[in-house]
């Protein structure tokens, strides 16, 4: 007897809150002088009686990020939910309703996420001063480092 082959699809992807501040309202006299820096991070939700997977990409475009206090340019949070199908012999939820996925599906699902909102940024800043300021691409190891840095902080508590 052969075992299900899990199945996902890209159901939805939306802007759930963004943010683009004016140059003129910052002291920024030169945009193109300035180191500009990108924080991230993701949050995650399971609905098992739906088999939807929700991953939000937090995003925040900053310069002078060395400071104590960074100047944020622009950003957006990001949603994409992706159904399931044939989940149940691979996603696992315990008791305590905390969700087991596997790490390899989990940076699949984040890296196509933090390209999703790659696409979004790009038209939330076009025509700004912030047009030719792209998400990077991202290396799949860098995910990697966050899931585990997610597995520590989980076993400490």
């Amino acid at each position: 007897m052969s075992t299900k082959q899990l199945q996902y699809s890209l159901q939805g992807i939306k802007k759930l809150t963004s943010y683009l501040n004016s140059l003129d309202s910052m002291p920024v006299k030169n945009l193109e002088k300035e180191r500009i820096g990108v924080r991230k991070g993701f949050q995650f939700g399971f609905d098992p009686a739906k088999g939807v997977f929700t991953v939000r990409v937090l995003t925040d475009f900053l310069c002078r990020a060395e400071t104590d206090e960074p100047i944020k340019l622009f950003g957006a949070t990001i949603q994409c939910d992706f159904l399931f199908k044939d989940y149940e012999e691979i996603i696992k939820e315990s008791q305590d309703h905390k969700v087991d996925i596997p790490d390899d599906l989990m940076i699949t699902l984040m890296s196509v996420s933090f390209s999703s909102a790659r696409g979004i940024l790009a038209a939330l800043t076009g025509g700004t001063d912030y047009q030719n300021i792209y998400l990077p691409l991202v290396n799949i190891q860098e995910f990697k480092t966050m899931l585990k840095s997610l597995e520590n902080k989980e076993e400490v508590k």
